[in-house]
This record gives C-alpha cells, structure tokens and sequence, in this order.
C-alpha cells in the first residue's frame, strides 16, 4: 500500500491560521498529509505538527527570549531549527512537498525553507 503524499504547510498561525488550515484541508481532500509549520513569531496556537514550543527548544530558547527581540530576530531565531527540522524530515524521507500562506514575513520565511538544498522543494 502506497503511502500518502506528506506535505508541509507552512505560515505564522496567529494572523494566518485559518488560511493556513484550509490549505490543509485541501490537501487532506486531495489525500494527501499535511504537516502544519507554526512560523509564529510570538504566540503558539497550539495546532501544529511542527509548533512554536519544538521550534524553540531545538534553537535552546525560550517563549520569554522570543517575546524580547526585536521581530527580525525572532524570524532568524524560529527560522534556523524550521530549516533543520524540514532538512531532516526530507532525509528521512517524509516530506514529498511544501506549501505555504503569508504576509511579508511568513513569505520570507517559508522562500528561506524552499531554497535550502536539501528541502522537499529542491529533490
């Protein structure tokens, strides 16, 4: 039996969210897996596959860090282990593809994601 598809969605859930779960509904519709990124830079949701809190442990930071940076250096905090988790998961074979919904910021941080070498947007 074949496996389904396992798709990335990716985008700031606190401005984004419900845009961001339609993408994956439609992806379930289509039968596939979605996979839900938070790129949320200061609350987290509390949905996703991949949230604020595993982001945030793996970059050694805390909520409370995050909260007291500027908000270019929050993408650059949360930014790092997204790109690392995603590189892993495609290594190992469990991301086919990625999609994501934002503004300005979330864009910026799910291009950076795609463009990685080694991301399930370059194999």
């Amino acid at each position: 039996m074949r496996r389904k598809p396992q798709i990335v969605v990716a985008g700031i859930l606190d401005t984004k969210g419900v845009e961001i779960e339609f993408l994956a509904q439609r992806i379930r519709a289509a039968g596939g897996e979605p996979i839900v990124l938070e790129l949320s830079l200061k609350k987290e949701m509390g949905w996703a596959n991949i949230n604020l809190t595993t982001l945030l442990s793996k970059a050694g930071r805390s909520s409370e860090e995050l909260a007291s940076v500027a908000r270019s250096e929050a993408l650059e905090i949360i930014l790092a282990p997204a790109i690392e988790i995603i590189r892993e998961m495609t290594a190992q074979g469990g991301v086919d593809g990625m999609i994501a919904f934002g503004g300005s910021t979330g864009t910026t941080m799910a291009a950076k994601i795609m463009r990685e070498p080694r991301s399930a947007c370059r194999n």
